[in-house]
């Protein structure tokens, strides 16, 4: 029995496929593009509908949610890249 690995004697299961994560990398930006876009175009009225609809329940969409949910929505887009999928610290 050896005490140590080496480098070689791991695997990762399933094996990386680097081109299969570029394209949903490449896919994710576009999406983000595409959100940043519409949100341009209709903050406005998502904001209107989610303080004024009586439509939602105000019980679960306070003004205190719905104040917090269109300041995410902001800093979100506000952003240049997607965030990163990966978690803060992370060396991927």
């Amino acid at each position: 029995m050896q005490p140590t690995l080496t480098l070689d004697d791991l695997r990762l299961l399933p094996q990386v496929d680097t081109a299969g994560i570029e394209a949903v990398r490449r896919e994710l930006t576009a999406v983000f593009a595409q959100i940043r876009e519409l949100w341009r175009n209709a903050s406005d009225q998502v904001e209107d509908i989610l303080t004024t609809s009586p439509d939602l329940n105000r019980r679960s969409y306070t003004k205190k949610i719905v104040a917090q949910a269109i300041r995410t929505a902001a800093e979100l887009v506000a952003a240049t890249e997607p965030p990163s999928p990966y978690p803060p610290g992370s060396s991927a």
